[in-house]
């Protein structure tokens, strides 16, 4: 029998279809499942930030809105569920206002 290829490649190559065909569809599987997994993170994580920055801004417009309307001192409540740090911050950079979670804390954010 003359088998081409380096002794240890000969050494692993399946003898019959059966083992041909595993290796061929696990291969298969392997080149498509790798990507499709790597996009689909990425789109998940996409998703996650985008539903954050959209509950944040709302946050923020809830806030400006009740500050502006005199509706709160120095205590911030904060109305979207699951966003805790909320600060009210002077363009001199003096917090205002905070919610429990941020009171005592420095400006968040520089903006």
């Amino acid at each position: 029998m003359n088998v081409s290829g380096p002794p240890l490649l000969r050494r692993f190559r399946p003898h019959s279809i059966r083992g041909r065909i595993t290796v061929l569809i696990t291969a298969l599987a392997t080149l498509l499942l790798i990507p499709t997994g790597i996009l689909g993170s990425m789109l998940a994580r996409q998703a996650f930030s985008t539903a954050v920055w959209l509950d944040a801004r709302q946050e923020a417009a809830l806030t400006a809105a009740a500050w502006r309307a005199g509706h709160f001192r120095h205590i911030i409540t904060p109305q979207v569920a699951g966003i805790d740090l909320v600060q009210v911050v002077a363009p001199n950079r003096r917090v205002l206002a905070a919610s429990p979670a941020a009171r005592g804390r420095p400006p968040l954010t520089s903006f």
